[in-house]
């Protein structure tokens, strides 16, 4: 079942009337999670990828009884991707003296073969 919650950023003022709406199915007994739920609202859906992490985050019920203050870190799981920009028909070694091919001297690299 979700439970809708409102929370501020306790960094950027405000109070109950200024605060953020977010649903979370943790109920009041896991606030850690129901606080989690937040910041990950915040984070993706009010710009809050531009906010200086950690946060302090207040949370209230929907009636306006204070749950708490809650320090925040943000984690991150890199991610990495990766586009050629040479294709392999391109990279075959032509024998020149230092090992560099003609895609090698196109792009201005130096061939991990070579001296």
């Amino acid at each position: 079942m979700k439970h809708e919650y409102r929370f501020v950023i306790a960094s950027h003022g405000g109070w109950f009337e200024d605060s953020y709406k977010a649903n979370s199915d943790w109920g009041e007994d896991d606030l850690d999670y129901v606080v989690q739920d937040c910041a990950e609202y915040y984070h993706g859906e009010c710009d809050g990828w531009e906010s200086h992490w950690p946060l302090e985050i207040i949370v209230w019920d929907t009636n306006g009884i204070f749950l708490g203050l809650f320090f925040v870190e943000r984690e991150y799981d890199p991610v990495f991707s990766a586009t050629e920009i040479v294709p392999p028909k391109n990279r075959k070694l032509t024998g020149t003296t230092n090992n560099t091919t003609k895609a090698d001297t196109a792009v201005g690299v130096t061939s991990p073969l070579g001296a």
